[in-house]
């Protein structure tokens, strides 16, 4: 993946007269040490840089821009948050709402790339031996079609979102949050001390919906709050310094394993919907897929107990 420093900074054409939105400030100058709107503040930049940046990667069409300026939004709708006494209230929440539909936008688009790319996965597995194998082929072929079909839609609504004045504003008051707005309550205080503060309400927030996501009955969508918590808990310990790191580390694990997870059993609800409609040898094939796909999901959910644990005693760790 091409690195985001390398990229052109343009917030798009209608911020031509708004003023320019600062480019990206590395994150290492800042000592781990130091107050908690200096690390925050250059943190914040940094990725309003980079998601700049991957946005003009966006435009030119290059594999994973897309996927890492979703992953940018989330990232400040995290930090943000959970370290909410840094930030001028007034200033973050006016940013939350738009942040949270961008990401929706982008979100669109990435979800249907990512089924495009399962289900091509799936197709080239197809064995040859298999009787069913062109009935199948061409099943999964007009799912891929449909899933390309709804990326290009998908994508077309994020570009034409990149140029229009409500974004470009949105991108110069994102960087303002940190230049121009005034500091939060606990802005001046350590960075560390805020930040063992904030984590561990946020860590909370993680095993509470563990409690209830790691029960045997737990459905798709109360293992995706605990997915959402950790990824919460993730970014907001990459903001907090390299001391925070295990803790980060240990966030995302339980994050991708939900997230393969319920990738697995989406996937698997879109081969059952399209076997239901075939009428040719690949409604068997596909229901087959389904089971396979199905036990894959839950595999990836069997060891989350096991980073779960280690997630716990991450948390530990910080207080």
């Amino acid at each position: 993946m091409p690195s985001s420093d390398d990229a052109v900074i343009d917030p798009g054409p209608q911020a031509e007269t708004a003023g320019p939105v600062p480019e990206r400030i590395d994150r290492a100058l800042v000592a781990d040490s130091g107050t908690a709107a200096e690390v925050l503040h250059a943190w914040w930049l940094s990725e309003v840089g980079d998601l700049v940046g991957f946005e003009a990667r966006t435009r030119s069409g290059e594999v994973d821009a897309l996927h890492q300026a979703r992953v940018r939004v989330r990232a400040l709708r995290s930090v943000a948050s959970v370290y909410r006494t840094a930030f001028d209230r007034r200033a973050r929440r006016g940013l939350d709402g738009p942040l949270a539909a961008y990401g929706a936008v982008l979100g669109a688009a990435r979800d249907a790339e990512v089924r495009e790319l399962a289900l091509g996965e799936l197709r080239d597995d197809v064995r040859q031996d298999d009787p069913r194998h062109d009935d199948l082929v061409a099943a999964l072929d007009a799912l891929c079609s449909d899933a390309r079909s709804e990326a290009d839609s998908a994508t077309r609504r994020v570009l034409t979102r990149l140029d229009s004045a409500d974004h470009a504003s949105l991108m110069l008051r994102l960087a303002a949050l940190v230049v121009d707005a005034p500091v939060g309550s606990a802005a001046t205080d350590p960075m560390e001390v805020v930040a063992r503060d904030a984590l561990g309400r946020a860590a909370k927030r993680v095993t509470d919906r563990a409690v209830i996501a790691l029960r045997p009955t737990a459905t798709l969508e109360q293992l995706h709050a605990l997915r959402k918590a950790s990824r919460r808990l993730r970014y907001a310990a990459e903001a907090a310094g390299s001391w925070a790191e295990q803790l980060s580390r240990a966030a995302e694990a339980v994050q991708n394993a939900l997230g393969d997870h319920r990738d697995g059993v989406l996937l698997a609800g879109e081969l059952r919907a399209r076997a239901d409609k075939e009428k040719s040898a690949a409604a068997s094939a596909l229901e087959d897929l389904a089971e396979e796909t199905d036990t894959a999901a839950r595999n990836s959910l069997s060891g989350c107990a096991e980073l779960m644990a280690a997630l716990t005693a991450a948390i530990a760790d910080v207080r």
